[in-house]
């Protein structure tokens, strides 16, 4: 997967393993995780990306209030990508989000929102955007036909701040950023492609590096 991305042009890969927190605790969760990326350093080449550090935090009651939340951001960047349930959001739900939106420490980037559309009202969105929460978007999702055409509209809307491949593997979830980005260029343009790249390096900068 890292040969694969490099090849599309990537030179920075966010690695964000899924953290549950009625499963697991942050520091063997983060012991597992370094075992894991040592064994990875073991491999790599001159053919792979740089790699960030991170996680994929599945929303819980009372996440805003965690007190270890930034050890799992990505890097130093105070940025956590948080995947939300796929079910029905209820007001509980959305204001923990704008609660976590307003801790200084942390920047939140929600994962896939493709997935989550069917599961929240018209006016969320824009809400947590006008809130300072980032969007993520997979790559996968703009190569599809049936949901291409809403998430460019989301894109346009500036709703959508980052694309990710969330690749797992090289066959069902492969990395396909490059084929995202053509499709991307073509529909809008190369501004909103550098655009969405320059939106990802902030995102995973640490803060205080300026």
């Amino acid at each position: 997967m890292a040969h694969l991305s490099f090849r599309h042009g990537v030179r920075c890969m966010v690695l964000t393993p899924h953290f549950y927190a009625e499963r697991d605790y942050p520091d063997s969760f983060l012991a597992r995780r370094k075992r894991c990326f040592r064994l990875l350093q073991e491999v790599v080449d001159d053919r792979c990306p740089g790699f960030v550090l991170g996680a994929e935090v599945r929303y819980f009651d009372g996440v805003s209030r965690m007190e270890e939340l930034d050890t799992l951001c990505i890097g130093d960047s105070g940025s956590l990508l948080l995947e939300m349930p796929f079910r029905k959001w209820t007001n509980q739900m959305i204001n923990e989000v704008l609660d976590l939106a307003e801790r200084p420490d942390v920047r939140v980037i929600l994962a896939h929102i493709e997935r989550y559309l069917p599961f929240m009202g018209k006016e969320t969105l824009p809400l947590l955007v006008e809130n300072g929460v980032r969007i993520q978007a997979n790559a996968s999702s703009f190569l599809r036909w049936m949901e291409r055409r809403t998430l460019l509209k989301l894109l346009k809307q500036k709703q959508i701040h980052v694309i990710g491949t969330d690749c797992h593997n090289l066959t069902t979830r492969p990395p396909n950023l490059g084929e995202a980005v053509r499709a991307l260029t073509k529909s809008f343009g190369p501004n909103s492609v550098n655009w969405l790249m320059r939106n990802a390096e902030k995102l995973i900068k640490n803060p205080d590096e300026g």
